[in-house]
């Protein structure tokens, strides 16, 4: 008489050798691929959820649960495994859109004489022997989109080339995101000559292009993938720094009469193409309110506005070129009062009866001498 032992073969455990799989992006199915010796009974766990075990993946499935599936709740794999043989297990894994794990999901198989979790175990993965699935990523790590983040005006390019005609050109740095990966290249919709680019880095662009005149740039970047669809486009705008505008105005220091009161006030203006003469003025002030202009810098210009008492109404403030070819507003700003004094703080209440209690406690001293 012979009787068999249990060994690894016939015991109810299971054996993994090789691992198979393709990555896939978020919202596609992936299909895992388990070489070894599995028993009829192994169940498979996948971040914890179970599997559905069916028979035919690539047919209309039929479950061999009797239990129905388990919820696999939102945002998380799902899916189900066939037992093709002893030999293979099949995994159908759904990854959810939005999922955001790129660590290799945790696979668990269970049979009556053994559980593991199987990404610790050196394998033979896709052809690669002694490879762990912790060291894989089923969804690709994409790099960021390609993308305009800043742009710097560096000055004025005197060896341009634009047309045949040699003269300076506005420079500017690009700086962004995969911007190595930039094929074509608008300002205002006119497309930059490739030469005019100058790739520093991933991250930086120098171009130099004709200014266009206009109040501002605005500029589109696209990728240049044979697919259409796998193009990245970008734009970004920015104010023209050659071009003469106001983009703000701050009010500082203002000085009050005795009546709190806005007597003085200085006003920063912050802009493009500023210049020593030109010429301020009050847009819906009073007669009377005069405005002394100081220049600083070419984004930069300082007023002195004077004589604004009791004017609480919205004004704006006009600069004028010294030709009177160009003129720009700011938009509309108060000149404020100052704020009232804070209420006094009434005297505290015990003081008056701590007073009163040092005098009920004085006394005099009447001297008494003797009768003469």
């Amino acid at each position: 008489m012979t009787i068999g032992l249990p060994d690894r073969d016939s015991s109810g455990s299971f054996w993994v050798e090789q691992v198979r799989y393709s990555q896939v992006k978020t919202g596609q199915r992936a299909t895992v691929v388990l070489q070894g010796l599995f028993s009829p009974e192994t169940t498979v766990l996948v971040n914890g959820k179970r599997l559905t075990q069916v028979v035919g993946l690539g047919k209309p499935s039929t479950p061999m649960d009797s239990n129905g599936t388990e919820d696999p709740g939102s945002g998380v794999i799902n899916g189900s495994f066939e037992l093709v043989n002893e030999h293979y297990v099949t995994l159908a894994l759904n990854v959810p859109d939005g999922y955001k794990e790129l660590a290799f999901p945790k696979i668990t198989l269970i049979s009556p004489s053994r559980s593991a979790t199987i990404n610790t175990i050196p394998l033979k993965i896709n052809d690669r022997y002694g490879q762990r699935l912790d060291d894989e990523n089923l969804i690709p790590d994409s790099p960021p989109p390609m993308s305009l983040a800043q742009v710097d005006f560096v000055g004025m390019d005197p060896s341009s080339d634009t047309g045949g005609i040699l003269a300076p050109t506005p420079m500017v740095r690009l700086s962004g995101v995969r911007l190595s990966t930039v094929d074509k290249l608008w300002i205002n919709g006119s497309l930059v000559a490739p030469e005019h680019i100058t790739t520093v880095s991933d991250g930086a662009l120098l171009v130099s292009f004709p200014d266009p005149g206009t109040l501002k740039w605005n500029f589109t970047a696209v990728t240049g993938e044979t697919r259409t669809a796998a193009r990245t486009t970008s734009t970004f705008t920015v104010n023209n720094p050659l071009a003469f505008l106001i983009n703000g105005v701050s009010v500082q220091a203002p000085v009050f009469d005795t009546k709190k009161k806005t007597k003085t006030v200085t006003l920063t203006l912050n802009g493009n193409a500023f210049a020593p003469d030109m010429n301020a003025s009050i847009n819906g002030a009073p007669a009377g309110v005069s405005v002394t202009a100081s220049f600083v810098t070419d984004t930069q210009f300082s007023c002195t506005v004077t004589a604004l008492i009791d004017y609480a109404d919205p004004i704006r403030l006009n600069l004028t070129t010294a030709d009177a070819t160009a003129s720009r507003s700011s938009a509309f700003f108060t000149i404020p009062n100052q704020p009232p004094d804070p209420p006094k703080a009434d005297p505290k209440p015990d003081a008056a009866t701590k007073q009163t209690e040092i005098d009920t406690k004085k006394t005099v001293t009447v001297k008494t001498g003797g009768g003469n």
